[in-house]
């Protein structure tokens, strides 16, 4: 959705009685106050300068909220989405497992993406859900041994598109 796809989502919103959250989701977005919940059963770990918000598992798995500026307004999700899976099959060697489109919590339209590396016991699985917006481009990211993950996918998965 570009900036005036919002816009007039925004206004139409307003006409039916939820303009102001409407209004309050698109700035907030708009601005880098993101969030989301973390999976049942991880922990929050202190701020760091890399992360917004970061769990952890007692089993090592890992999920992390960032946030950086989209220097590029017209970068949408297709253009951001295309870097990313090039960055991590092309560059960083990893495989592309699968990915879909997903929703946030208010809406936001992401990408989740399943990439692997390694294989048998080392074999590691990185999840990251995409979302962007005009002005911020956001990534949910976890990761941990493949077969640890995995007992959490549904979790994850819940946390990664609890975006707002």
């Amino acid at each position: 959705m570009n900036l005036t796809q919002s816009m007039k989502k925004n206004i139409t919103l307003r006409r039916t009685g939820y303009g102001p959250l409407a209004l309050t989701v698109f700035v907030g977005l708009s601005s880098g106050c993101a969030t989301i919940d973390p999976p049942e059963g991880y922990i929050k770990v202190r701020k760091s300068p890399e992360y917004d918000l970061k769990a952890v598992s007692a089993r090592g798995n890992v999920i992390a909220l960032s946030s950086r500026t989209n220097a590029d307004r017209d970068a949408g999700l297709d253009f951001w989405a295309q870097a990313v899976a090039y960055q991590k099959v092309d560059v960083d060697g990893m495989q592309l497992a699968s990915s879909e489109p997903i929703k946030g919590k208010i809406g936001q339209e992401g990408v989740l993406f399943n990439f692997e590396s390694g294989e048998g016991q080392a074999k590691t699985t990185y999840l990251v859900a995409l979302y962007v917006t005009p002005s911020r481009i956001y990534t949910v990211e976890a990761t941990g041994p493949a077969s640890e993950l995995a007992k959490d996918m549904d979790k994850l998965r819940k946390a990664m598109t609890s975006f707002r």
